[in-house]
């Protein structure tokens, strides 16, 4: 299993912990709270989302939930570990997106 730190570029802080560890189904990517200040007691070490490319596409899913919506932070944690995937992937396309009238 590898770990990696998500930096607050601000406040120079561990927000989050990504970790990748080969399985039988795949590669798994999972995102934790970190063990930091910026988390109460409660949430440190919190698993929030895990992704699971097994192949053939991947699969996510986030802490346990009944809702069928995505809040903002949800989404903010599913880009963390879908940039870091796609950085992972040399072979990935990178896109730039451009506003025109």
């Amino acid at each position: 299993m590898k770990n990696y730190y998500v930096i607050d570029a601000l406040q120079q802080d561990v927000e989050y912990v990504i970790t990748e560890a080969d399985t039988d189904n795949g590669t798994l990517y999972q995102l934790w709270r970190s063990m930091g200040s910026t988390w109460s007691e409660d949430a440190k070490g919190e698993l929030l989302v895990s992704l699971e490319n097994d192949g053939d596409g991947f699969k996510y899913k986030f802490k346990s939930r009944e809702k069928k919506r995505v809040d903002y932070d949800e989404i903010e944690w599913l880009y963390l570990l879908i940039d870091f995937v796609r950085k992972q992937d040399s072979l990935r396309s990178i896109y730039n997106v451009c506003q025109y009238a």
